[in-house]
């Protein structure tokens, strides 16, 4: 499955995985993986827009980036990290 990588798209793909594994963190690169699809090239040149969008999303209070399971800034996010649905969002 091929999908645009906007805030919209973000928005469902988060909700899809956070609804089937409550309470637990999400990898970014799963929600590449669903939007742009399983190869590796593709997937892999999502992860900038993608990180683009995910960036708008914590500015407005829907997710929280984890760095070493610690919530973290944008402005923070060094190397790996992984994202949780904020109390308040998705």
């Amino acid at each position: 499955m091929t999908m645009p990588i906007n805030a919209e798209n973000v928005r469902a793909v988060l909700g899809e995985i956070a609804s089937a594994r409550p309470g637990a963190s999400i990898d970014p690169g799963e929600v590449a993986r669903k939007l742009a699809g399983a190869d590796t090239k593709a997937w892999g040149r999502a992860m900038k827009p993608l990180r683009a969008v995910l960036v708008g999303l914590a500015k407005n209070g829907e997710i929280e980036f984890l760095r070493k399971g610690k919530p973290v800034t944008p402005e923070e996010l060094r190397g790996v990290y992984r994202l949780r649905i904020a109390t308040l969002g998705l």
